[in-house]
């Protein structure tokens, strides 16, 4: 079996979206927005490194990793294994996004299977539950199924395929999900992969979500895993209530560089602005508890400042009447003990000033 942790030197230079890639220059069709309200988070911060992490359950067994040329922590999820799934006990939103870094260093593939379950199954293969939306990703290609038990849907469902763009091998690549009812996007990196209006039978109660790894030669690390509703129109709060806040703006760890993903939720800001020219608009950042406090003061600052000049910068609007302030971790919304809570007070705030 081979292990994760024997990366090459190569992974030094990477360059991708979660780790150090600005978001500036993203093309107008990357339009993916990141759910407003985070109803699960792990990036297994709180997991020791060798042991499976403590939020999920898989049955084949699998570790939490490190590597030295990359921050944070990694599932390791073994080649030719299981199931790994993230215990959420809870039907899903039907609008609801899901995000996650994911690393290869072979010719790896594993599927991402969203579906309906009556009876809990671990040891469940092939297509799960009742009804359920698959895609399998790969450094050859991504294919996707949709499938359902219902007899009403037969010959409803959906295969298709994408080899444009396969999986980078040696790259971090960061995974976007945005299910609306029946439709299913799914985007590596920038790129949409799949868009599919009728991909989701939504004549079923969904609540499960799984990784599947029997088929990959090699390894796989999974990590920064965040399952989030998906809310209609909130950015138009700004000007109807006063006050906008998101956490679908994210920056690299401990750095006020913007990450690509957050491309699409600012550009929704700017056009609301841009609608409402002449708006005064007071960005405020905010971090969570960890590190030093001071730093945090700071750090939220700049993130604030960036996200004026992205706006600026990307679509054009008049900053004139746009100003920046941080409150670092000193009002936070929820428990800063939980890395849900940590992922809810990393946000960005948009007052009407």
């Amino acid at each position: 079996m081979k292990t994760m942790l024997f990366f090459t030197s190569l992974l030094v230079c990477l360059t991708n979206i979660s780790f150090g890639q600005s978001a500036e220059g993203i093309s107008g069709k990357f339009d993916f927005i990141p759910g407003e309200k985070i109803i699960f988070f792990d990036d297994f911060t709180n997991d020791p490194v060798g042991e499976f992490p403590a939020k999920w359950n898989s049955n084949i067994g699998g570790d939490i990793v490190t590597h030295e040329s990359i921050p944070g922590k990694w599932l390791r999820m073994k080649a030719q294994g299981g199931n790994y799934i993230p215990e959420l006990d809870m039907k899903f939103p039907e609008n609801v996004t899901i995000e996650f870094d994911v690393l290869i260093t072979d010719n790896a593939d594993f599927a991402v299977t969203y579906y309906s379950e009556q009876k809990y199954d671990i040891n469940s293969y092939g297509v799960p539950g009742e009804a359920g939306s698959e895609a399998m990703l790969s450094w050859a290609s991504n294919e996707f199924k949709s499938y359902s038990t219902n007899e009403s849907d037969e010959g409803k469902e959906i295969l298709s395929s994408n080899e444009q763009f396969p999986l980078p091998i040696n790259e971090v690549t960061h995974v976007s999900i945005w299910i609306q009812k029946s439709r299913y996007r799914l985007y590596l990196g920038t790129e949409k992969i799949f868009d599919i209006p009728k991909g989701v039978f939504s004549n079923f109660v969904y609540n499960r979500f799984r990784f599947e790894t029997s088929n990959s030669s090699s390894d796989i690390l999974i990590g920064n895993f965040k399952m989030a509703v998906g809310l209609p129109d909130t950015r138009n709060q700004l000007i109807t209530k006063g006050r906008f806040s998101t956490s679908g703006i994210l920056f690299d760890v401990n750095s006020d560089k913007i990450k690509v993903e957050s491309h699409a939720c600012i550009k929704e800001i700017a056009q609301v602005l841009k609608e409402n020219g002449g708006t005064k608009v007071l960005i405020v950042g905010h971090t969570d508890s960890d590190g030093d406090e001071s730093k945090n003061l700071e750090l939220s600052k700049h993130r604030a400042l960036s996200v004026k000049n992205y706006l600026e910068k990307e679509f054009g609007v008049d900053v004139t009447n746009v100003r920046t302030d941080g409150k670092g971790e000193t009002e936070a919304v929820v428990d800063n003990k939980t890395p849900e809570g940590k992922a809810q007070n990393r946000r960005v705030e948009f007052i009407k000033d």
